[in-house]
């Protein structure tokens, strides 16, 4: 048992430093932390457990037991149904919850998700533990008999003190390595009052995909637009001269303000983000990376008086960069805006670089 525990441990330096190391640059700070947690946070998390487990059933109970494997077993099984059974939450009840105002109910939904989440963790893992102390517990002389009728409750104690332990830590981690600007650095309005330029028109892809709609940014209701693929494309290209994309590397975003309004730098930045750089060369990152909840953020499109129009998930909206006053306009993908009787002049140089 002692040289399987030195293994384990010497195996997860050596599999954190390697992992460590191929993950630096392979994507956001969230993103790496996720695969990090697969990889070799389940070996930290489970070697902290075990220590709690023992000192709770040692101090508390007078009962030794070491349950580093069972935990083990315990963390995976719940990180890969976790996995299963928190994508099934999101997609099938976060629909339901979230509705037509998917930013403004997003923060009830999260703490919602985030209570499942800590109750589903503790009743996947709590039979592995039970399981480890009950083995251990009948090696032990009379040790059996003793903890027999009591064992349910010491395991399920044992393992929820274990997983408040656990889910403090990963809340820290987690949190540091989060992006939820758009759940905690705007304010959502349920009127399109602050919109600067109330004519302007976004035609996007439905969800369904089967089709596009449009919708004016005064506040106006979403309407249906007969375009087959083709007939749309070709509409884009002659406004634009080309078909806008998103997330192919640190560009531009589509701008409307005059070149003297150009003082603010407007990206659309890699892995589903948007920058934006002022003056002072201060970035601010707009995107929406949490545990559970990685919207893809994109297709930015700048209106006079420094307001946005961009996706984030499945929902178009309007942002205001000074106010950071934003309204949700629609669901869908794949945002283009025209403003009528504005024809679209592509710039011949962007007043600021990436940063």
């Amino acid at each position: 048992m002692k040289a399987i525990s030195r293994r384990l441990i010497v195996n997860s330096v050596i599999l954190l430093a390697v992992v460590s190391r191929a993950l630096a640059d392979s994507g956001t700070a969230l993103l790496v932390l996720e695969m990090a947690h697969l990889y070799v946070l389940n070996f930290v998390i489970t070697a902290i457990e075990a220590f709690a487990a023992y000192l709770i059933l040692a101090l508390i109970f007078r009962m030794r037991s070491r349950l580093i494997g069972w935990l083990l077993l315990a963390n995976l099984s719940s990180y890969f149904a976790g996995f299963f059974l928190l994508s099934y939450w999101v997609d099938l009840v976060g629909g339901r919850v979230l509705g037509d105002h998917p930013l403004a109910n997003l923060p009830d939904f999260m703490v919602e998700t985030f209570l499942f989440a800590f109750l589903i963790t503790v009743l996947i893992e709590w039979p592995f533990v039970h399981i480890g102390i009950a083995r251990w517990a009948r090696v032990e002389e009379n040790a059996g008999m003793r903890w027999k009728r009591r064992l349910p409750a010491l395991s399920f104690v044992t393992n929820l003190v274990m997983q408040v332990i656990s889910y403090l830590g990963l809340a820290y981690l987690y949190f540091n390595a989060s992006n939820a600007f758009l759940v905690s650095e705007v304010k959502i309005e349920r009127t399109p009052a602050f919109i600067k330029t109330p004519q302007a028109v976004v035609y996007y892809k439905r969800l369904d995909g089967k089709g596009y709609s449009r919708v004016r940014i005064d506040g106006s209701k979403p309407e249906p637009v007969i375009l087959t693929k083709v007939e749309f494309e070709q509409k884009v290209k002659d406004y634009y001269g080309k078909i806008p994309t998103s997330n192919v590397g640190f560009i531009p975003a589509i701008d409307f303000r005059p070149v003297p309004e150009r003082q603010i730098g407007i990206f659309d930045a890699s892995w589903g983000r948007i920058a934006i750089c002022d003056e002072h060369k201060k970035t601010t990152v707009i995107s929406l990376e949490i545990p559970f909840f990685q919207w893809y953020t994109g297709y930015p499109t700048a209106l006079p008086g420094d307001q946005l129009v961009f996706e984030t998930g499945k929902c178009l909206v309007v942002y205001d960069i000074h106010t950071r006053q934003l309204y949700e306009l629609a669901l869908g993908y794949h945002p283009v805006v025209f403003i009528p009787g504005v024809k679209y002049q592509p710039p011949e140089s962007e007043a600021i670089t990436p940063p």
